[in-house]
């Protein structure tokens, strides 16, 4: 056996991302140490439900976790759009767009996906360490990094060695903002944004179909899940500083007093979704996007940014678990390619998967600001375009991105064979 396939691993965040990452770099690494380390005590079910679009399930199915695709899939036939008078604008057919994506669109219970990632995590031999605060870590050169936390159960910080280092710590991620680049800003998206499961029953709209309404300043999402139930996002344009937390049980109520009667008799659904009993996947909040960061690595190569800790945005399409899923299957390709050689695959990583994740940011955010635009006036003319949309071509624009074969071209220069001098591997292993 080399010498790297011993290496020590260590990932920050036990979300969407550190589970990813750690499941692919089984497959790339499966010998090494794998250890991921979260904050909190327990992996709740916070948060409603998500897309995986088809590009995050070919890469779930990369990744070897087609069980999990096949036990949470729900396929979208259909998407709608409605106006503020709840007129529909537009009915898109989805299956040609899946004819040239290869694979459909899904929508997940996001609790429920976390907690088979974390089954598959636990079955990889992959360690978890709930509990354990981030408080820091040093980089030395060219040798490792020693990562510090906190065992909140113990009272007591304890360090651990790693080769790599992955943060996954979320939007607002502490690595980033101390080892990475101090002057990456977390931006206000404008919009703050209302995420829910409702029972089965609450809403009565076709299991195969998203019901979308934009106003000017606010919109609801509705999507169905695999048991019945459907998720909702529920938006409002807002100033940063007008957002007030609440408590659990009173954050459909704040929602409720934001939409005045007008849009709430504008849409069927709304008073529904409004007066409907919360739960633990009951979430309110701002939405962030990250700006001005130029690497997302270290400048010793050893600790790298994956998930929102590098892209972070706002859910206006829902790709950001599926582009989690391209940061690990990225990162697993580049650790092969280079045979374990953590210093040459992360710069990789980097290069093929960056400037795509930027592509669907920039998308992502002209869209955001087309969809909320905050301008009634504009609103309206942007109904009118919607109409027009071929009903057999929905996401259009998010469909050239998605058959963008850029990243898959590197990707495949990856998969080919390289030599690789053992003797330039980590040597400080005990």
């Amino acid at each position: 056996m080399y010498e790297y396939q011993k290496q020590n691993i260590v990932i920050v965040g036990a979300g969407m991302a550190g589970l990813l990452n750690a499941i692919a770099l089984r497959k790339a690494l499966p010998m090494a140490k794998i250890s991921i380390y979260e904050k909190a005590s327990e992996l709740k079910g916070l948060g409603g439900a998500l897309m995986l679009w088809p590009t995050g399930i070919k890469r779930l199915r990369d990744l070897g976790l087609s069980n999990i695709v096949d036990e949470l899939d729900v396929k979208i036939n259909y998407t709608t759009m409605y106006d503020d008078e709840n007129k529909l604008l537009y009915k898109g057919d989805l299956n040609k767009f899946y004819e040239k994506t290869g694979d459909a669109i899904i929508t997940v219970e996001r609790a429920k996906l976390q907690a088979l990632l974390l089954k598959a995590a636990q079955e990889r031999n992959i360690d978890i360490h709930l509990n354990h605060t981030y408080v820091d870590v040093f980089e030395s050169s060219g040798t490792g990094t020693t990562v510090t936390f906190t065992d909140n159960a113990k009272g007591k910080n304890i360090q651990v060695n790693a080769d790599l280092v992955i943060a996954a710590d979320g939007a607002n991620s502490a690595i980033r903002k101390e080892k990475i680049e101090k002057d990456a800003t977390l931006e206000y998206t404008g919009l703050c944004v209302w995420i829910g499961i409702l029972d089965k029953g609450t809403v009565d709209f076709p299991l195969d179909q998203t019901y979308f309404q934009p106003w000017h300043n606010a919109g609801v999402w509705i999507c169905p899940l695999n048991d019945g139930r459907q998720g909702f996002y529920a938006y409002y344009r807002m100033e940063e500083k007008d957002f007030k937390p609440v408590e659990q049980g009173k954050k459909l109520a704040q929602l409720k007093e934001l939409y005045n009667d007008k849009l709430n008799e504008q849409s069927p659904f709304n008073a529904k979704i409004l007066n409907a009993p919360e739960n633990e996947h009951t979430y309110a909040g701002p939405t962030y996007e990250v700006k001005g960061l130029t690497t997302w690595i270290s400048a010793g190569g050893r600790i790298l940014l994956t998930g929102d800790a590098a892209h972070a945005t706002s859910p206006t399409h829902g790709y950001n678990t599926s582009s989690a899923a391209d940061d690990a299957y990225v990162l697993m390709e580049s650790i092969k390619h280079h045979q374990g050689n953590i210093l040459a695959a992360v710069k990789d990583y980097e290069r093929v998967r960056k400037p795509v994740a930027e592509k669907f940011l920039a998308q992502e955010a002209n869209d955001r600001n087309v969809v909320f635009t905050g301008d009634k006036t504009f609103a309206m003319q942007r109904n009118q375009v919607i109409k027009t949309l071929d009903p057999n071509d929905p996401f259009s624009e998010w469909r050239v991105l998605i058959l963008d074969n850029s990243m898959e071209k590197q990707l495949a220069e990856l998969k080919q064979p390289t030599v690789v001098n053992n003797n330039n591997l980590m040597k400080n292993k005990k």
